[in-house]
């Protein structure tokens, strides 16, 4: 009787058995495998190792990053849209729109110039204005960054500087009071609602009638400003339902550029203060051996890193004596 033959064993088995039982490669390997064949294994590559490599930086990226640190604001091709075609379009899109504004645009004041002028031709008001929140938790108020938004009026003539801004404390006025509450104002007759502040109209030459006013809010839905719109002039000159909502749609897109125009600023001056740091230390390492021109590179980076206008630094001299003068 002839002896069988051995089964063949194949190399595709071998790689089965081996996938489905890898305890059994380890534990032969530590048994007989000898050091040239661990050596081997260790150095050996991997068909599927993942391969890192260097990925460019977006040139336009990078580009807008570097505008905003050279204090330039990265000036993008998207212009205002037409009276005519803003009136035309339908909700979903005007609100595409307004998401790419959104998404395109990291100044605050040229996204928010947009947005008013937008709502000031959909709700055939006169004007518009934005107050920012201000001040500690404890003594917060509202500054005026753009003031009488018309649908003609550029961003230059309507942007507000720390020279001219208004500055209305948390429950003052129309403005104020909407910050504290978080309501939603609207007034037919202004003169006629003790709220209202106659001071602006009296300081700006305008007559203030019809007002709709809404906070905005963060996603925290805390309040980082106040907008308002101010006289009707189409219809009966009363703010209707449909610029309410308008109105709350449009500042809801509001809050979310403003909070991320006012992280991305953190984010290019922290990364201005860092530089300046970096740079200020190297400078103490060139500079050892003349003690003049060390201070002096301190006292031009401590400027730039602190915003100021002179800078002194006062040297104690333990040489100098005590003198006495009797008369």
């Amino acid at each position: 009787m002839e002896s069988e033959s051995p089964p063949i064993l194949r190399e595709e088995d071998v790689d089965n058995y081996l996938l489905s039982n890898a305890d059994f490669l380890e534990n032969w390997i530590k048994k007989h495998g000898t050091p040239e064949l661990i050596y081997k294994i260790k150095n050996m590559d991997v068909m599927d190792k993942p391969q890192f490599r260097t990925v460019s930086r977006n040139s336009i990226t990078s580009a807008m990053f570097k505008n905003y640190v050279d204090g330039m604001a990265w000036k993008g091709n998207r212009s205002l849209v037409t009276r005519d075609k803003l009136l035309a379009m339908n909700e979903c899109e005007m609100f595409m729109e307004l998401i790419r504004d959104i998404a395109s645009e990291l100044d605050v004041n040229v996204l928010c110039h947009k947005i008013l002028r937008n709502v000031s031709v959909l709700t055939g008001s006169d004007r518009g204005s934005l107050f920012l929140v201000r001040g500690s938790k404890n003594n917060r108020y509202l500054v005026s960054k753009l003031f009488n938004v018309t649908e003609n009026s550029t961003l230059e003539e309507s942007l507000h500087s720390e020279d001219n801004e208004i500055k209305v404390p948390f429950g003052c006025g129309i403005a104020g009071h909407v910050a504290r509450t978080k309501e939603t104002i609207n007034i037919t007759e202004a003169y006629e609602d003790p709220r209202f502040n106659k001071s602006v109209d009296a300081r700006t030459g305008f007559r203030t009638h019809s007002i709709l006013c809404m906070p905005i809010l963060n996603h925290e839905s805390e309040v980082i400003g106040v907008a308002q719109i101010i006289n009707k002039i189409t219809g009966n000159h009363v703010f209707e339902y449909q610029d309410v909502e308008v109105f709350r749609k449009y500042l809801m897109f509001c809050g979310i550029g403003i909070t991320n125009a006012q992280l991305f600023e953190m984010s290019v001056q922290e990364y201005k203060r860092n530089k300046l740091l970096l740079n200020l230390a190297r400078g103490v390492f060139v500079e050892q051996q003349n003690l003049e021109k060390l201070i002096e590179k301190i006292m031009l980076d401590a400027q730039d890193l602190l915003q100021c206008e002179r800078c002194s630094v006062y040297l104690v001299d333990d040489t100098l004596e005590l003198v006495s003068i009797s008369p």
